[in-house]
């Protein structure tokens, strides 16, 4: 296009009407055609001209005469109204000036608290404005910065701070626009911005113009109020007094809070005659309230309104021809105190004063309704209620829709509705029920049953007087026979009303029997085996007795089994054990089956015990033992294997019951005192308490108490973590034992198990393993004899404090030695290694070696701590110094241990090394970068060579060969070179399994740098060996050939991929087909492609990978293909 001008038309195709036209340029061209017919602009300004729409008249137009093809001048900013239809509104501008820029920013923007009241200030100050007028400015908030938005804006341009009413302690973040009168570009950009948050410790201002009304309803009086100008206004406080006026709100005898939204209240719940005081504060919304400053207003509540007129429903006919059942919707005033009903025979009309009718009742406010009786049958009767309050208020002049009518007619009685038939229980029988009639004149119930459910009046069956209870007993029944029954209710004239529903019932005996009374339970067969109880008992002479059930448990009335039954007042249970309780149930049982309660004698569960009367046999063995604690004694026998029934075994003690001992052929006495003689007898005991043949032994106790340990001391050695405990013995103690504990108590430290038991020769004891800077509590004890657990020990009970702490420090490493050790990057490195320090300066074992601090000098200067490593940990007996420059470096080494505070051995000599090379190496693998070794590989490598220059005489050079899992392979070379030489050795991987090996050099037995290596021999697929041609020209070529090599057949996956890593295409092919169609020679595959991907498209020109995967091994080739 050319610099001078042109235009462009936009045409609309249907019509071939140009519609639009942009001119531009800068040189003399002619008037600008615009897309009106016969249009010409007067300047080639470079407007934009949009012809308004077809329904838009020149009316509608701007003002001013522009026409429908007026631009807006050079396009040179923000013109989104260029393109809007004129239609009502002024989008374009009329004249050829460019668009107007728009405010300026507003500067010395700032948000601050300056009240402490809720209120936050935003201020800023107009920049100036040459261009423009100002006309107001725009607030933006948030509550996080970048997330401002729209809040409000100023009446005006000369307002230039903003109040905002705020959330005590919240932070709010805020910007600020200004806004011009132009019609375009009227904003300026936001401020930055700004936040603070408000500390509102200010109540609103005292509430004014507070009036106190009384409403006349009774128990309250209207507030109202100025309502508060506070900006943060939320609540008012109302508090009120009675009697007396009140100058703190403290003492208000009520008080509550309403929202703020509005400025009146009713006050409610007060005593009608009583004078009241009120007072209003403000709450704002921190939670501000004045209580010192109010106003106070007074007012007394009256009760001049009476209570809501009363609306009846339909009076309903009672049914005996004198009274009328009347029923009301209930009063829902507060204060109702009752209802009063009065009624007329002559038909109101107007308004009436109910005090000229006849009264009837005062009715209680609780209830809705009310018979009214004494009435004339036949005659009409108007019925009107009034409600009255406690002063009492009562409207009284009540109008004629507030009457109702009705007149009293004798019919028969309702229904029934309650009929309930029940089995009486004991056969025969059914209980009828009903709830009386409510119709006064009713006379006599007749009921009426059948066997069938629907009944009429011929199924009559008796009569019941209302002066009977609502009940009656149907006797002469079938059991088992379903009966249906009704009732109706007859008045005093004979009018019989309509059946009632049927109830049914089915009499049957389920009345259990009397229980069996006087049982008794005695041994059977005894003397003798026993195993046997007689049970025996008396009958009540139940009419339907049929016999009784017998039940047994072991356990009480918990899980009672059923063991027969009995006809008569007898029962033998055979089969018991003898010695245990057996608990027994007697129920009666009628023809019904129907099973009486438990019997018991008086409230006890009946029980016996069936005894044999054999003793068992004596124990044999019965000995006593001295067990040479002082006072105790080892009693023994022999267990009787015999007596299947055998309970236990008694033990006397000089003819006194000591023990019962069950389960056990032994017990031990600690009764005894010491230096007696005692006298032991035992008998065995079966389970039906029969005692064997007694057994005696006698015996004399020895005092054997022990004496204390003496001269006690404990202490903490300078190594810390342990505490070394000395003692002396008095007499001949078998054992001493410690005790340990962290607290100073005889409970805490003698209340365990000891801590460590020792030969009684032992005279001290070390510690170890204790934590540092803790207390611990000792306490040691002599035993005398240890015998099944029982033992004699001291008396005893001083306790002896330790309190371990290391004040050692490690002894200095030795053996510190430099290796020079440079590695393929040829970085100079110094490794130091040393010897661990066994003891502590003190010579002392050293169990706590935490770590070693070497430090360094270079030859450039400085002095000793200038350079230190970080401690070095106390299992690592070496350090690498790396990155060094060919200088001389001086070491030394100190130990450290792990105790707070930390204890430093003393620096080793130093020692010196100059830093230079010791060898230069290379590895090389016949010019392939990757190195791996396949047989048989097409320019594949087969054989490593390792070039090294040594620069040092007497270093010993060791290559050597490991596998992947760390185990030594091979030695390719170990050699002591005793000048500088160069030299290099070759490496050829045959005979070894596929892996990864890692070929190590050692300088002077130090491992100096390695090199990975792969090996995949026995590989199916070695390497591809390449594709051809490549790069691939598909409008040249056709395709290209993808060939491998193969050892043997073996199925192949093939896949392409893009640069980026995705599928192009992919092939599957089975062993039988890379025989029959892709083998070439010998073991050379080859598939063709065609450059096309899996959807038969051409690929793009590029780079592919194509990935060939079989035998477990993945190969891949590159193919460059250009289209």
């Amino acid at each position: 296009m050319p610099d001078s001008g042109g235009t462009i038309e936009i045409r609309d195709t249907r019509n071939d009407e140009v519609i639009d036209k942009l001119a531009w340029g800068t040189g003399d061209l002619d008037p600008e055609t615009t897309a009106a017919p016969e249009h010409q602009s007067t300047q080639p300004n470079g407007s934009i001209e949009r012809k308004a729409s077809s329904g838009s008249t020149q009316a509608s137009m701007e003002s001013g005469g522009a026409d429908e093809y007026e631009g807006n001048g050079e396009d040179s900013d923000d013109n989104s109204a260029d393109f809007i239809i004129r239609t009502g509104r002024n989008p374009q501008n009329s004249t050829s000036e460019t668009e107007p820029a728009p405010p300026p920013v507003p500067i010395d923007f700032a948000v601050a608290d300056i009240n402490s009241d809720g209120t936050l200030k935003i201020s800023w100050t107009p920049d100036g404005y040459t261009t423009g007028t100002y006309d107001y400015f725009k607030i933006y908030r948030g509550l996080s910065e970048g997330n401002e938005e729209e809040y409000d804006q100023t009446v005006s341009s000369t307002t230039h701070e903003y109040w905002d009413a705020v959330a005590e302690g919240v932070t709010y973040y805020y910007k600020v626009s200004a806004v011009s009168t132009g019609a375009e570009n009227n904003e300026s950009s936001l401020t930055d911005s700004a936040n603070a948050f408000s500390t509102d410790n200010t109540p609103p201002a005292k509430v004014t113009g507070l009036t106190a009304l009384d409403t006349k309803k009774g128990n309250e009086i209207r507030l109202e109020w100025t309502p508060s100008s506070a900006q943060d206004i939320d609540k008012y406080g109302i508090y009120y007094k009675k009697k007396n006026p009140f100058d703190n709100l403290a003492l208000a005898d009520k008080s509550y809070y309403i929202a703020a939204s509005t400025n009146i209240t009713v006050v409610t719940g007060l005593e009608d005659g009583q004078l009241y005081h009120f007072s209003v504060t403000g709450k704002d919304v921190n939670g501000n309230e004045d209580k010192t400053q109010f106003e106070q207003v007074s007012s007394t509540p009256t009760d001049q309104t009476a209570p809501a007129k009363v609306i009846q429903n339909e009076p309903q006919n009672e049914g005996s021809g004198t009274k009328i059942n009347l029923s009301w919707t209930a009063v829902s005033d507060s204060d109702l105190n009752g209802y009063k009903i009065f009624y007329t025979t002559d038909e109101p009309s107007g308004t009436i004063d109910v005090y000229t009718l006849d009264f009837f009742a005062t009715v209680s406010p609780s209830l809705t309704q009310k018979m009214v009786t004494g009435l004339m049958g036949g005659v009409t009767y108007w019925f009107v209620l009034t409600s009255f309050d406690e002063v009492p208020n009562e409207t009284s002049q009540i109008e004629a829709a507030y009457f109702k009518d009705k007149f009293p007619v004798n019919t028969p009685p309702q229904p029934l509705t309650t009929l309930t038939a029940l089995n009486e229980g004991t056969g025969g029988k059914i209980n009828l029920s009903w709830t009386a009639s409510s119709e006064s004149d009713v006379n006599v119930y007749k009921i009426y049953k059948a066997t069938y459910p629907v009944l009429t009046g011929a199924d009559y069956d008796c009569s019941v007087s209302t002066s009977l209870p609502t009940t009656k007993t149907i006797t002469g029944l079938t059991n088992y026979v379903t009966y249906y029954f009704a009732i109706t209710a007859e008045d005093v004239e004979n009018n019989e009303g309509d059946l009632s529903s049927t109830s049914a019932a089915v009499p049957s005996d389920i009345t259990p029997p009397s229980a069996p009374t006087g049982i008794s339970v005695i041994k059977a067969n005894y003397p003798g085996d026993g195993g046997a109880l007689e049970l025996s008992w008396a009958n009540l002479l139940d009419v339907d007795f049929s016999s009784v059930t017998i039940y047994r448990s072991t356990s009480g009335l918990e899980s009672p089994s059923y063991i027969g039954s009995s006809t008569s007042t007898t029962y033998t249970d055979t089969s018991l054990e003898n010695g245990t309780t057996y608990y027994y149930i007697l129920r009666a049982v009628d023809f019904s089956l129907n099973e009486s309660t438990n019997t018991t004698n008086d409230g006890i569960l009946c029980s016996g015990r069936p005894l044999d009367s054999y003793p068992p046999a004596t124990p044999a063995g019965f000995a006593g033992m001295d067990m040479g604690t002082g006072g105790a004694v080892h009693l023994s026998w022999t267990e009787n294997i015999s007596d299947l029934d055998l309970k236990g075994y008694d033990i006397y003690r000089d003819s006194v019951p000591a023990a019962f001992i069950s389960g056990a052929t032994f017990y031990i006495d600690a009764a005894p005192s010491s230096a007696a003689t005692y006298y032991y007898t035992i008998r065995a005991r079966d389970t039906s308490d029969n005692l064997s043949v007694p057994s005696s032994v006698s015996l004399f106790v020895n005092d054997v108490s022990v004496l204390p340990p003496y001269d006690i001391s404990a202490a903490a050695p300078a190594t810390g973590r342990s505490a070394r405990l000395s003692w002396k013995t008095a007499g001949s103690p078998r054992q001493i034992w410690l005790y340990r504990g962290t607290a100073d108590s005889t409970t805490a430290v003698f209340g365990v198990e000891p801590s460590t038991r020792l030969a009684a020769s032992a005279t001290f004891y070390l510690d170890a393993g204790l934590t540092d800077k803790t207390s611990y509590y000792y306490g040691i004890k002599a035993v005398n004899y240890i015998y099944d657990s029982v033992v004699t020990k001291s008396t005893n009970t001083d306790i002896h404090a330790v309190f371990p702490c290391d004040i050692l420090a490690p002894s200095t490493p030795t053996g510190l030695r430099t290796i020079l050790a440079f590695g393929p990057s040829s970085t100079r490195d110094i490794k130091l290694r040393w010897e661990k320090p066994a003891v502590n300066e003190d010579g002392s074992l050293c169990d706590d070696l935490a770590g070693y601090e070497v430090e360094w000098l270079g030859s450039s200067g400085g002095v000793w701590g200038d350079n230190n490593v970080p401690v070095i940990s106390g299992d690592t007996l070496e350090w690498t110094h790396t990155n060094l420059s060919a200088i001389t470096y001086h070491y030394r080494i100190r130990a450290c241990d792990g105790s707070a505070p930390v204890h430093y051995s003393l620096f080793s000599s130093s020692i010196a090394i100059y830093c230079d090379a010791v060898l230069n190496y290379a590895f090389e693998v016949d010019d392939v970068s990757a190195v791996t070794f396949t047989p048989n590989g097409d320019g594949i490598a087969d054989s490593l060579d390792i070039n090294f220059t040594l620069n040092q005489s007497s270093t010993t050079v060791e290559l050597r060969v490991y596998s992947s899992t760390g185990g030594f392979v091979a030695e390719l070379s170990s050699a002591t070179y005793q000048a500088a030489l160069s030299t290099s050795v070759a490496w050829s991987p045959s005979g070894l399994a596929d892996g990864i090996y890692s070929v190590r050099i050692y300088i002077n037995g130090s491992e100096f740098s390695s090199i990975s290596v792969t090996i995949q021999g026995s590989a199916q697929i070695p390497p591809a060996a390449n594709n051809y041609p490549n790069p691939f020209i598909m409008s040249r070529d056709g395709s290209t050939k993808i060939r491998w090599m193969m050892a043997s057949p073996s199925p192949v996956k093939i896949a392409v991929y893009n640069a980026v890593g995705m599928l192009v295409k992919t092939w599957k092919i089975s062993q039988n087909e890379l025989t029959a169609n892709y083998q070439q020679s010998g073991q050379w595959y080859e598939l063709p492609w065609d450059g096309r991907n899996g959807k038969g498209r051409k690929v793009g020109s590029g780079i592919y990978i194509c990935l060939i995967r079989g035998g477990g091994v993945d190969e891949k080739i590159k193919i460059a293909v250009i289209r």
